[in-house]
């Protein structure tokens, strides 16, 4: 029962709202389209010239007034500020995430303490100085040869 009421109300409501014949309503045109081609699969404005026996369809279709197409100009327009005001803040909170995230820096040539640290690391791994390489060992003389008894 209370189907057939929600069915029944909302085509009150439909009936009280498309009667009056506003300039809001789609105006119906029709077109007349032509099937040629193999298998009637293009289709044309025009008499197929190849074809005599082409038949002609007319097709039922809503064109929309002028006041929907200005309205859908004027949502689109305010969806791309808005898309364009995202895209900004955005772009914003990134860049201040990687300011926020970026290694500290030094300020005036000052070493902040997360690079001092990183600075004494790195001292403590590697030696201060590289040792000089080792002087070459002279060649080895010939052994003098035994004396036969």
């Amino acid at each position: 029962m209370s189907k057939a009421i929600r069915l029944f109300s909302t085509a009150l409501l439909l009936a009280a709202c498309g009667s009056d014949g506003s300039s809001a309503q789609t105006q119906p045109q029709s077109a007349t389209i032509y099937r040629c081609g193999p298998d009637g699969r293009e289709l044309r404005g025009s008499p197929c010239p190849l074809d005599a026996k082409a038949s002609a369809q007319t097709l039922q279709y809503d064109q929309p007034s002028s006041a929907q197409s200005a309205e859908a100009r004027q949502r689109a327009a305010q969806e791309a500020k808005q898309a364009n005001a995202m895209e900004q803040a955005r772009l914003k909170q990134e860049a201040e995430q990687q300011r926020h995230a970026a290694p500290a820096t030094g300020i005036h040539g000052h070493r902040g303490e997360a690079s001092a640290r990183a600075a004494s690391a790195a001292a403590a791994q590697q030696p201060s100085k590289p040792k000089p390489p080792k002087k070459p060992k002279a060649p080895k003389l010939p052994k003098a040869p035994e004396p036969s008894n």
